[in-house]
């Protein structure tokens, strides 16, 4: 094997360099755990926003916005497509009239395709998403939903009202929410 050059030496050294500055970051709680914001953070909102009675639509405001969704019938590929596109790792699976199907992951992409081959792209996305999913409404109080998706696990809840979807609660939107409070 040959010798490492001078440019993939420092390419290495800086990697690591950057490495361990993310973990003096992540130690010191300047930055959250990977996989974006962590339960504790979510808590911490769930506690600020207690005090404010504050309610989903303070948040997301009132009216729907450009919820991205895939159709239920659509084939697994579209949906792959559609997540890849969209640099997200959830979906929104909504039903010919509107309503919420379910949601579908990059993790249920891949158990689909784990059991099923390629064949899993030619089929319905509807047969591998979550069809049984928390929601909130936009008149929920953010403290509730909060709780619920730090001690869940949650880091995504779709907004519903009146059996329309409305849009998508994510925890990052709580943690800047209340960032942006804090810091004004």
């Amino acid at each position: 094997m040959a010798e490492p050059t001078h440019k993939q030496r420092d390419a290495h050294r800086q990697m690591q360099e950057q490495r361990a500055h993310v973990a003096r970051l992540r130690s010191s709680g300047q930055l959250p755990a990977p996989g974006g914001v962590d339960a504790a953070a979510i808590a911490a909102t769930a506690d600020a926003a207690r005090a404010g009675n504050l309610r989903i639509r303070d948040i997301k405001g009132g009216a729907a916005d450009n919820v991205l969704h895939i159709p239920a019938g659509r084939p697994l590929r579209e949906a792959i497509n559609f997540l890849a596109e969209n640099k997200i790792g959830l979906a929104l699976v909504v039903d010919a009239d509107g309503s919420l199907a379910g949601v579908l992951s990059e993790r249920d992409v891949i158990r689909a395709i784990s059991e099923h081959g390629s064949d899993a792209l030619k089929l319905p996305t509807s047969a591998f998403m979550a069809a049984d999913v928390f929601t909130c409404s936009s008149d929920d109080l953010v403290a509730d939903i909060a709780g619920i998706m730090a001690t869940r696990h949650f880091r995504h809840v779709p907004i519903v009202d009146d059996g329309y979807l409305m849009g998508m609660l994510s925890a990052s939107d709580l943690v800047r929410h209340v960032g942006s409070k804090n810091a004004g």
